[in-house]
């Protein structure tokens, strides 16, 4: 199937593309858990801000801000715990499209970005899927108050990892004099 994109922007050419993405990999037959109330983005607020966690040599990152309403942009990041030098980096989105919430990825390894639909949230639990990845096919946060959350990235067969993050430490900034300031003080 070839789409014509005619005078379209590459925004709008991004968002047909994701228009005819969604349509496919999630086909108006395939139900949905019970979700509630996980139509709009009201029961992830919580995830707005800079999330860190650490693992050995890396520091992974995910920070999100909410940009409009019904739309959260973000990134996840990995970097050297020694030098701060980021060695991965995602763009991530979350969105409510037509009644129903999606978490998009844009990844260095696919040419486009990946949806994941919202399938389930329950009890803190939010699962995302897309039963066409290759991998992974589910990413589900849930969160552990007060201030943590853990996502687990996974396929059907049960194979994946998961991150446990929380808010990155607040450092009190630098106060100290140098010692011959401190002297020159003490000298007066």
């Amino acid at each position: 199937m070839r789409i014509q994109t005619y005078g379209m922007t590459g925004t709008l050419r991004m968002a047909a593309w994701l228009a005819i993405c969604l349509a496919g990999a999630f086909p108006v037959g395939l139900a949905a858990a019970d979700t509630g109330k996980c139509d709009s983005l009201e029961p992830l607020e919580w995830l707005v801000g800079e999330w860190q966690t650490s693992a050995g040599p890396v520091i992974a990152v995910e920070s999100w801000t909410r940009v409009a309403p019904g739309t959260f942009e973000g990134y996840g990041e990995a970097r050297s715990a020694e030098t701060g030098k980021v060695t991965n980096r995602e763009t991530l989105r979350l969105v409510e499209m037509s009644g129903e919430v999606f978490y998009i990825a844009m990844v260095a390894h696919n040419d486009f970005p990946v949806p994941f639909r919202l399938t389930a949230c329950s009890g803190g639990t939010f699962e995302f899927e897309n039963p066409g990845h290759d991998f992974p096919t589910r990413i589900a946060y849930r969160r552990t108050p007060p201030d943590r959350f853990v996502v687990m990235v996974s396929n059907a067969d049960g194979g994946g990892f998961s991150l446990d993050f929380g808010r990155p430490p607040v450092t009190a900034p630098n106060t100290a004099l140098p010692a011959d300031a401190t002297n020159e003080l003490a000298d007066r």
